[in-house]
């Protein structure tokens, strides 16, 4: 049997008197959630703080929290909530690598390089030839100013797929340009105009 739920404005929190949420199922609970959103559609706590409270008491699953940080990610709520809840679906179950490119991304949105690369490369432990994740571990490294680190993740995903991103060529040899390897440069900058040959930046 169902009550009228009330919004508890200032606390930004779902709730009612007798916590009828014991049972409710994950469908119909991301449904309420996402119902209620439409309702006061300003407020994205709200529904973050409902779906936390029933995750950690009745449907405690990695899905759900995968679920959950989707939710709090398209409504712009708050980062560090998503990184929680993805962390909590890792601590459930770590074979997702789709889980640790996401926490990875939402970690480097937070400035939490450290973690992010960590994350990434966990990711890859279990999807090592996933060209877009080699390459977002090569952007969290050079945030990192881990160049070294960086071009290992670049030369791992051209290697994988040697005709695409041109862009990834290119970086290789602005790297090997710094160092003072011209050979290894030139050769790059090659590889990255027989893919793009209109690429204005590497000329």
């Amino acid at each position: 049997r169902s009550r009228m739920m009330h919004h508890q404005q200032d606390a930004g929190t779902w709730g009612d008197d007798a916590y009828i949420l014991q049972n409710i199922d994950s469908i119909a609970f991301f449904g309420g959630a996402l119902c209620v959103t439409k309702t006061c559609p300003r407020d994205v706590a709200g529904p973050i703080s409902f779906a936390e409270m029933h995750l950690s008491r009745t449907a405690a699953t990695d899905e759900n929290y995968n679920r959950l940080a989707d939710y709090i990610l398209r409504h712009g709520g708050p980062l560090e909530r998503a990184a929680d809840a993805l962390r909590q679906s890792l601590r459930l179950s770590g074979q997702n690598p789709e889980t640790h490119a996401l926490l990875a991304v939402t970690l480097e949105r937070l400035g939490q390089l450290d973690e992010a690369a960590g994350t990434a490369r966990a990711g890859l432990e279990l999807d090592p030839n996933h060209v877009g994740y080699w390459h977002h571990l090569s952007h969290i490294e050079r945030l990192r100013g881990q160049t070294s680190a960086e071009l290992e993740a670049l030369e791992t995903a051209v290697r994988i797929t040697p005709h695409w991103g041109a862009h990834l060529h290119e970086r290789i040899s602005q790297i090997y340009a710094d160092r003072g390897d011209v050979m290894q440069a030139l050769a790059a900058a090659e590889w990255s105009l027989a893919i793009d040959p209109h690429n204005a930046g590497i000329k």
